[in-house]
């Protein structure tokens, strides 16, 4: 049996078990600072385990990791002891035989010397956008293999696919996924914002779960379910404001 992970997110821990130990799962969706707060729980509740983590991506990594301190993560530390580290990537070369090939095992060569078991790939999409089209599906089987000879646990954030082109690469890379879900904002009949959190796939599930949820500042921002803010507010006997989701 593949053993299960924590994810560092309540609801997910709870209703699912945490996630399968060295697969991918993907994270698709418009709110970038929901993902990224996802991203976040995931990987601390990983530092928090003794694991060595690696957050990628194309850009602003410096701003993403600063945004991060002012919510609470504190991954300073985990910096300077090395068991936390970031990488900026850029897509490899068009027109080059074997590029896409040769940049994976020369980032994939880095990623085994630095011992990581956790990776999140911040826009991921980025990776695969100067193959061509006829060319992704390859790419994506590519990529999916060299996930597995990382032996890392491994969450893609995707960005919301613009066009046909971009959804084909979506399902493409959830077709090699072990669980996707998807993000979308959404409003209650008060008029009140809150995130719904979609299962597209879920390997070794009967169901496909859905959560609505908020975020919710504290010591540390936390991704906190309907289910759980409402338990919350009949614990403090229904008083103070009404529970934030109806």
């Amino acid at each position: 049996m593949i053993p299960r992970i924590p994810t560092g997110i309540a609801f997910l821990d709870r209703d699912l078990g945490g996630f399968y130990r060295q697969r991918i799962y993907v994270l698709c969706g418009g709110d970038d600072s929901a993902k990224r707060i996802l991203a976040a729980h995931f990987l601390r509740a990983g530092l928090e385990t003794g694991e060595s983590c690696l957050w990628m991506a194309p850009e602003r990594m410096g701003d993403r990791l600063i945004a991060l301190g002012n919510a609470g993560f504190g991954f300073s530390d985990y910096l300077q002891s090395g068991t936390f580290t970031c990488a900026e990537y850029h897509a490899p070369r068009a027109g080059l035989a074997g590029s896409f090939q040769k940049e994976l095992d020369a980032a994939g060569a880095d990623i085994v010397a630095r011992g990581v078991e956790r990776l999140v790939i911040d826009s991921a999409q980025v990776l695969f956008a100067n193959e061509p089209k006829r060319d992704r599906p390859d790419c994506v089987s590519a990529f999916a293999r060299f996930c597995e000879k990382l032996h890392t646990s491994t969450l893609l954030l995707l960005d919301p696919p613009a066009g046909p082109q971009a959804n084909a690469l979506k399902d493409l890379l959830v077709a090699q996924a072990t669980g996707a879900f998807a993000l979308a904002e959404a409003q209650d009949d008060d008029e009140r914002n809150f995130l719904r959190m979609t299962t597209e796939k879920l390997i070794g599930q009967d169901a496909l779960p859905t959560w609505d949820f908020e975020i919710v500042a504290g010591n540390r921002i936390s991704l906190i379910s309907k289910e759980d803010l409402g338990k919350a507010w009949m614990r403090a006997g229904g008083r103070g404001a009404a529970p934030p989701l109806n």
